[in-house]
């Protein structure tokens, strides 16, 4: 009986030469590619040495279906499917799965199988090889990312400019009513002109975020918080969040004015979203020291006594296209803002706790003086 528990066991069918069987096991053991073999029920009989130190296994763990084991369970149905139909018509298959590594990991093969044949056309099952290609697909993942994020960016540009223009002519219409409106109707005037002059600015906003100047400047990073606190001034006062801005010294940084703003948007609305019954949030902007080269620089800090977040959340906090918020959330305010630190050279954290009378969350960003280069 054949024996299938070891590389020194046959490898093709018993009417080929031994010297041939033992060539070709030398031959596939070097090969820089994944290689298998299957009899002609479908049962796999062989894998190489390179399959095998992928895999992290033993050839008696893998023969058979015991290869089966290591698949992603999203792909195992697929994968299965796909072998199973090519093996009945005898044709040449080609597919994509994920398949666990010795590290535990998940990594993406290509797997490309072909029919064998013996001299007088018997069918003797299938040789396959697989090619590692995680690094393509999380390319390639990366650049749908990017495309989806650059469509985000003009859509959000357009709506913006769409809504500036009517906003305009409302808001001078109000203007205009307020003269012959009764002492009762101009107050109510009044503040719907003071909420739509709050919409002209989260518009205004976007605008900036999307026309950004080609060099970075000076700016004094107080005009730059005031700005995003005069966006959320209404949302404050809605949620009875108690606000406490500090400010120490006059700190100017060179940088991109929008996207510094984008991040402390970021950070506030991110707070208030925590804080949906009120509660408290403490802003600090105060000269500090980079602890990665012991230069000057400033230290902004955002905290809220929120509803704090999870070891899993915070892991994937920067992550794109992650959010906690279901449908209200796009995923995309903090891996943006990490992006925006990153290219100031500054160093982001977060600390958060979901312990009962001591929740929040305290987002901190250390930037360096020289702030962002050209």
């Amino acid at each position: 009986m054949e024996d299938r528990s070891s590389n020194e066991g046959s490898v093709l069918s018993s009417g080929e030469a031994g010297g041939t069987e033992l060539l070709f096991q030398q031959i596939a053991d070097s090969a820089p590619v994944l290689i298998w073999l299957s009899d002609e029920e479908g049962m796999c009989t062989w894998f190489n040495r390179p399959w095998l130190e992928f895999r992290g296994r033993a050839m008696e763990q893998e023969l058979g279906v015991g290869w089966c084991e290591g698949v992603h369970p999203e792909d195992l149905e697929r994968c299965l499917a796909t072998y199973r139909s090519h093996f009945r018509r005898r044709e040449p298959f080609q597919m994509e799965y994920r398949i666990r590594c010795h590290d535990g990991s998940f990594c993406w093969v290509l797997d490309r199988g072909q029919p064998r044949f013996g001299e007088r056309g018997s069918f003797l099952g299938f040789i396959g090889s697989c090619t590692d290609i995680t690094y393509s697909k999380r390319a390639e993942e990366a650049l749908r990312e990017s495309e989806k994020l650059a469509v985000v960016g003009r859509l959000a540009a357009s709506i913006a400019h769409e809504i500036n223009n009517p906003l305009e002519a409302v808001m001078n219409l109000l203007y205009i009513a307020a003269y012959s409106a009764d002492e009762v109707t101009r107050v109510s005037l009044d503040a719907a002109q003071q909420e739509l002059m709050r919409i002209s600015q989260i518009t205004a906003q976007t605008l900036q975020f999307r026309r950004q100047k080609s060099l970075p400047e000076p700016v004094r990073v107080r005009s730059l918080l005031q700005s995003v606190m005069g966006l959320y001034k209404g949302r404050f006062a809605q949620t009875g969040v108690d606000v406490v801005c500090e400010e120490i010294g006059d700190p100017v940084l060179v940088c991109y004015a929008g996207e510094i703003r984008q991040l402390m948007a970021n950070f506030i609305g991110n707070a208030l979203d925590a804080m949906p019954e009120g509660g408290g949030l403490r802003i600090r902007v105060r000269p500090a020291t980079d602890w990665r080269d012991d230069s000057a620089g400033l230290r902004l800090t955002v905290a809220d006594s929120g509803c704090g977040m999870n070891v899993e959340t915070r892991r994937h906090v920067y992550d794109p296209f992650f959010t906690t918020k279901e449908n209200t959330g796009t995923g995309l305010g903090l891996w943006v803002s990490a992006g925006i630190a990153e290219k100031h050279h500054g160093s982001i954290s977060v600390r958060s706790s979901e312990r009962p009378g001591a929740s929040g969350t305290v987002f901190s960003v250390i930037f360096p003086e020289r702030g962002a280069s050209a």
